[in-house]
């Protein structure tokens, strides 16, 4: 017997979409960035990949070569969030979170554990 959630996915008839390229690409844009830049957010990181044309994002991340190479991407925004989610859920990505200020936690820091090459294992 399937739970609730089971059976509601099934209804919604889920299609199964390989999104391997996505997560290469994201592993790549974590990799760049945490090179050039030490306190990396989660929007820096979502930005870059979805190649946003906003000047902050355009002036620091603009002359990398992740930002500028033009790739198809399957994911939406929405879901690019929840990869990266998964991406650290799955310990391929690991986030540092300093404290500031008195117990504030203001910055993640994104650091990259795999190579590209592990998902083509």
């Amino acid at each position: 017997m399937a739970c609730d959630n089971c059976v509601q996915r099934m209804i919604d008839k889920p299609i199964y979409v390989d999104i391997k390229p996505d997560v290469q690409k994201m592993l790549e844009v974590i990799d760049a960035i945490t090179k050039i830049k030490q306190q990396v957010t989660r929007n820096d990181v979502i930005d870059v990949f979805r190649q946003s044309q906003a000047k902050d994002i355009k002036n620091q991340f603009g002359h990398l070569p992740v930002y500028q190479e033009k790739f198809p991407r399957i994911l939406k925004t929405k879901d690019v969030f929840l990869l990266l989610d998964d991406l650290v859920l799955c310990k391929l990505v690991h986030i540092v979170y300093y404290l500031r200020g008195k117990n504030r936690f203001t910055i993640q820091v994104f650091t990259l554990i795999c190579t590209k090459n592990f998902i083509t294992k």
